[in-house]
């Protein structure tokens, strides 16, 4: 029906590929902050957040990095 009036399907599907992907993004994020709260109470230690692994994993490149200039 969009299509017959003025032949822009395509703009719009993208349209609403772009807000599916910005609304599960968001969702999934807080989902996993609320899994993460609420996985306080089964585990000891609370597992680490992206960002924190992301930063573990720098701090890892960057020192194998300085052995390899080292050596």
């Amino acid at each position: 029906m969009i299509y017959t009036r003025n032949g822009r399907v395509i703009p719009l599907l993208l349209v609403a590929a772009i807000w599916y992907l910005v609304l599960t993004t968001v969702m999934s994020i807080g989902q996993f902050y609320i899994e993460r709260y609420y996985a306080r109470g089964a585990l000891r230690t609370v597992p680490p957040t992206p960002v924190q692994r992301f930063r573990a994993a720098a701090r890892t490149g960057i020192a194998l990095l300085r052995k390899r200039v080292a050596a």
